[in-house]
């Protein structure tokens, strides 16, 4: 069994060496995660070696090289929180998501100055 390999980008698709279906499909093993942060935005997916299913971005993103039945899935998606800093005022707001597989998370943003 080998290990799983984690991934990071900063697209989803375009082809270049940023985005998430510029992965060689070849290099990738069932199970492998890849993590892409897109305007404050954390993309998390998981890869699917048998699944062949057409590419629907953002839910599932096929590799542009040797994919076969290769497809990253989507498994959440979330709004990354602020780093404290001086720009931080008035009273947090609680953001709400559900994960594709039913899981809540919550996470505490705060209104910043204009």
């Amino acid at each position: 069994m080998a290990n799983n390999i984690y991934y990071s980008k900063v697209l989803l698709t375009g082809g270049g060496a940023t985005a998430l279906d510029s992965i060689d499909g070849d290099s990738l093993t069932d199970g492998d995660f890849a993590y892409v942060h897109i305007a404050g935005i954390r993309y998390t997916y998981r890869l699917n070696a048998t699944s062949g299913a057409a590419e629907a971005s953002p839910s599932v993103i096929a590799p542009d090289t040797n994919a076969g039945t290769k497809r990253w899935i989507l498994q959440t998606s979330s709004v990354l929180p602020k780093v404290a800093d001086a720009t931080l005022s008035g009273t947090p707001v609680i953001l709400t998501i559900i994960g594709s597989d039913g899981t809540t998370y919550y996470i505490k943003g705060y209104p910043t100055k204009a």
